[in-house]
């Protein structure tokens, strides 16, 4: 994980996160004012997993704060966010905007540790839950439990979604199966296959319970041997 600071005094994070954070995460940079670290974000792409942690000590400091998450919020959705208050000026304001963790000023030590490792949890859930995939620039996040099947055209993906909803985007079969759980399958150079939605095989095609019929290929016929159990009819 990432976790980037923004420090109004530049000392009380920015001095001591090396002992909230472990040889897993990479620290900083820290910033002083939220215009700088915009200026980062916009120029620098971060990681699936990020967290920014704030320390905001005047009330020019919480007005502007609250005018970079607002930013954040609609330009980097996926950050996750902790305020270290040191004023009350704008605290309703500013938690509207839903940070993951408003925590006050002096730091107490054990509070911040457990908000960024309850931060750590819930992107380990996400990340278990969700996939994100290019979509128009950005990233677009699909829930795992609702894909079908995939099929490949070249590099171009289509995700076959529950409720007829399909995703189509520029991404190698492989790279993508890499992110998704074992029971996504390959079962053809240009299809793959969620077995939960699977209800018959015979060894050639998948039948889906959808109704969609998949084909099997030699290459790919031991990669589905764990749904031969299945017995197909058309």
């Amino acid at each position: 994980m990432q976790i980037i600071i923004l420090d109004e005094e530049k000392k009380t994070l920015c001095d001591y996160m090396d002992k909230y954070s472990d040889e897993r995460d990479t620290v900083g940079p820290c910033f002083s004012s939220p215009e700088k670290l915009l200026e980062y974000l916009a120029e620098n792409r971060v990681g699936e997993e990020c967290l920014i942690i704030m320390a905001i000590h005047s009330a020019g400091m919480a007005r502007e704060c609250e005018e970079a998450i607002a930013t954040l919020k609609a330009t980097h959705a996926d950050i996750k966010l902790i305020l270290c208050m040191g004023v009350l000026s704008r605290l309703e304001e500013l938690f509207r905007l839903t940070p993951d963790y408003m925590l006050s000023l002096p730091i107490d030590d054990q509070a911040l540790q457990e908000a960024i490792e309850a931060c750590k949890r819930e992107f380990a859930r996400q990340q278990a839950k969700y996939i994100a995939v290019p979509r128009n620039g950005k990233k677009l996040y699909i829930d795992v439990d609702s894909i079908i099947y995939i099929e490949s055209r070249g590099r171009l993906l289509t995700i076959n979604l529950v409720y007829n909803r399909e995703v189509v985007f520029y991404m190698q079969m492989g790279e993508l199966l890499e992110k998704l759980p074992e029971h996504f399958v390959r079962c053809h150079q240009s299809f793959s296959v969620n077995i939960r939605y699977a209800r018959a095989y015979n060894g050639e095609k998948i039948l889906l319970l959808n109704r969609r019929e998949i084909p099997v290929s030699k290459r790919y016929r031991n990669e589905i041997r764990r749904i031969s159990m299945f017995r197909y009819q058309k």
